[in-house]
């Protein structure tokens, strides 16, 4: 019976070591660089509504070739074994070197014995091949290292060091999905031999954006904001999204970062009424749970869609849910019953068809590029300048601050140069803002949009500084100009107990 049982422990071990490395194979294959943050998170919160093409694309180049593997693997070993333990003689191995000669029985124990080492080394293989495409390593060495930045640093969004102004801005917040400021030709501040989103390029130039960088013409840094939700958090919040591999918060509270304090939250408390829509499922990811938890909002997604009769019900174009073309006209749809309301607004949007792997191709794509991507991206420079362009036509415009920027950096695996000697940042510009940008150079990230996004409505904020975030219209410098891009990043991955316990659970701060 013992002997079963280690078998069996032997065959998952192996099987779920040939899973560990075809599936970190197929995550760096279809996302590119993803993180162990990002891993760990999309374990702990439902996977509803995500695209069915990345679940055929696991089972199929994860899933299929560990099994593949291991069947073949163990039929092999099972057929030799048994082939030699029936035989009357055993095969002896002669081996001669020089005047010497050995030789070796080959008996089924005996070639039990090298295949269970050649399987160690296997494993061995397996498991820092594995390490070396996530950082596993790296990731366990984190979540035993503790680190007091995040509660040396954090400010909290009080009322207190708020003022806003007598007559109320609205808001128009557009995430636009994986828009990087790389895929603009280098001499508008990218790093692509040709520009694949110029009308973007224009409205920026436009319109507000910052000193950033050597140049001054980086893009906002995602660090370890690399997904949606978490650039969503790092945006509204001015936190990091870092969920511990031992807890499920989702879980166990039943609320998203519940000791966090948002843009949602600070504008619902100023009398706004905040929206949320997306042409996916929200639920995917927990982002309707989080919005729902900061700022009471409305949420319009895919499944509204199909509520209000805007697409069938059996309507599926192979994608996330809602092609970019449909999601803006419904867009103008709902800012104009709210722009109609008694209540300042906060709108706030997301894109799907710049996702990976390759975007979507819509009806209103050109050919202008040699691949795919680069012509879904121009697509979408163009639909997002047209529905800018169209609220700036709107008689509520006057009043309204409009906010562009990407979420994060693509995850099209091979896309964009990565070479070291650009740093990869977020597209981003402010339109109609109520501050006039300070005359110094910052390095920012995405966290500094949510202070920065308050003080482009008009809010006067105590310090400059919400969460981690720095009022980037300030002359005060951001948590990367005082303390450099990799301490930062550094700091931001180690475990936090503050963060834990307080943000993450909900639990007071112990009085210091």
């Amino acid at each position: 019976m013992r002997v079963r049982a280690k078998k069996l422990s032997l065959s998952f071990l192996c099987f779920f070591t040939l899973l560990c490395y075809f599936s970190a194979w197929w995550a760096v294959r279809t996302y590119g660089s993803i993180s162990m943050e990002e891993i760990v998170f999309h374990l702990n919160v439902p996977l509803d509504g995500v695209n069915t093409e990345y679940i055929f694309s696991y089972l199929k180049t994860a899933l299929l070739p560990a099994l593949v593997v291991f069947v073949i693997a163990a039929a092999v070993f099972g057929r030799c074994c048994l082939y030699l333990r029936r035989k009357k003689t055993y095969t002896c191995l002669d081996i001669r070197f020089g005047q010497k000669r050995w030789l070796l029985e080959l008996t089924d124990r005996a070639f039990s014995r090298a295949m269970a080492l050649l399987l160690v080394f296997g494993l061995v293989f397996m498991a820092a091949g594995t390490d070396s495409m996530l950082n596993i390593g790296d990731y366990l060495y984190n979540q035993f290292h503790k680190s007091s930045f995040i509660e040396e640093q954090y400010v909290k969004p009080e009322s207190s060091l708020l003022s806003f102004p007598e007559k109320k801005r609205n808001l128009v917040y557009i995430y636009l999905e994986s828009m990087e400021k790389t895929f603009e030709d280098r001499e508008n501040g990218g790093n692509m031999e040709e520009n694949a989103i110029p009308e973007l390029t224009e409205l920026a130039k436009q319109n507000v954006t910052f000193q950033l960088g050597p140049d001054g013409s980086q893009g906002i840094l995602p660090l370890t904001s690399t997904w949606t939700i978490a650039a969503m958090v790092a945006q509204t919040s001015g936190l990091p999204l870092k969920i511990p591999v031992e807890k499920n918060s989702m879980s166990k509270y039943g609320s998203f970062l519940p000791g966090a304090v948002t843009l949602g939250e600070v504008l619902e408390d100023a009398g706004y009424r905040n929206m949320l829509m997306v042409g996916s499922y929200a639920s995917f990811a927990g982002r309707d749970q989080y919005f729902k938890d900061h700022g009471s909002y409305e949420i319009w997604d895919f499944g509204t869609a199909k509520r209000l009769d805007k697409v069938p019900d059996d309507y599926d174009i192979g994608w996330w849910g809602i092609e970019d073309e449909k999601l803006f006209e419904y867009a103008k749809e709902e800012l104009s019953k709210l722009a109609a309301g008694s209540q300042p607004f906060n709108f706030t949007m997301l894109t799907v068809d710049t996702h990976n792997p390759n975007g979507y191709i819509c009806r209103l794509c050109d050919d202008e590029f040699e691949d795919q991507y680069s012509n879904v991206l121009h697509c979408s420079s163009r639909q997002t300048v047209q529905f800018v362009q169209w609220i700036m036509e709107q008689p509520w415009y006057e009043n309204t601050t409009v906010v562009v920027t990407g979420d994060h950096a693509t995850m099209v695996s091979g896309y964009a140069p990565d070479d070291g000697s650009y740093d990869r940042g977020v597209y981003y510009c402010f339109i109609n803002p109520a501050a006039v940008p300070a005359d110094r150079n910052h390095t920012a990230c995405t966290m500094d949009l949510f202070p920065t996004t308050l003080a482009a409505m008009g809010v006067e904020i105590e310090g400059d500084r919400l969460g981690l975030g720095t009022n980037l219209f300030s002359e005060r410098g951001t948590i990367v100009d005082e303390f450099g891009q990799e301490e930062v990043i550094s700091q931001l991955n180690m475990k936090s107990e503050f963060y834990d316990s307080v943000l993450l659970y909900g639990e007071e701060a112990e009085e210091k």
